[in-house]
């Protein structure tokens, strides 16, 4: 079974949801990961309360004591937190390990089209796997992209190379976060890249009007057309 089919297994033992996306290090090769790390989801839902509610009475061991009285609150700003997404881990489905993080459409919409919060955006400016999606998310992820792609290109030098480009927009949404100083791999953002390479090429095209591509391989960054 795939990685795909192991994401929508895990899925389909859930209440429904509007989208699921596999992303991270358990679904995508990273340079120097060893090990078999979590497979790391998210959920997009309709009604998080609810999902919740409904998963709790089904899947009940996803959620400790204290889990299950922090999502029972009326308050749905406590509730999804300051970054609008709950997350659970070490989550057993057969022989994978699961994280996963549940968000509400409106939200996710609203963060992918605002950058009001980079802990979720941040996710979908690298590769994830679509396991269930539709026409209207994948546009608003394709105009995030789109955005972090122009960004990157205004930070990188005038001529770089393509992987220089992918690991400055790769590093956007670390900018600024503690972890990076203390837990998380200081080359996290070049494995990142140098894993999941093709899977970036696939992703962003290098063509006019953002960039032109030299002779020599390299990129030349048309800052004037961004």
């Amino acid at each position: 079974m795939d990685k795909k089919d192991k994401i929508k297994r895990f899925a389909d033992r859930r209440p429904v949801a509007k989208a699921v996306f596999g992303y991270g290090s358990g679904v995508f090769k990273q340079c120097g990961s060893s090990g078999n790390p979590q497979t790391d989801v998210i959920f997009v839902v309709d009604d998080i309360r609810k999902w919740h509610k409904d998963n709790m009475s089904s899947n009940s061991r996803d959620y400790s004591l204290i889990g299950r009285i922090h999502l029972s609150t009326d308050n749905i700003g406590k509730l999804k937190g300051k970054n609008f997404v709950t997350y659970f881990s070490d989550v057993k489905d057969g022989d994978t390990t699961f994280k996963y993080g549940v968000v509400e459409t409106g939200d996710f919409n609203r963060g992918l089209s605002t950058w009001d919060n980079l802990f979720l955006v941040g996710r979908f400016h690298k590769p994830v796997l679509d396991v269930l999606s539709d026409d209207m998310l994948r546009e608003v992820i394709t105009k995030n992209r789109d955005g972090a792609f122009r960004i990157a290109c205004i930070l990188s030098n005038p001529v770089t190379d393509k992987e220089s480009v992918y690991r400055m927009l790769c590093s956007l949404s670390y900018m600024g976060d503690a972890r990076m100083k203390l837990a998380e791999d200081p080359d996290k953002v070049i494995n990142i890249v140098r894993g999941a390479f093709e899977n970036f090429e696939r992703i962003y095209t290098f063509r006019e009007p953002y960039v032109k591509l030299l002779t020599n391989g390299n990129v030349l960054i048309s800052h004037s057309y961004l």
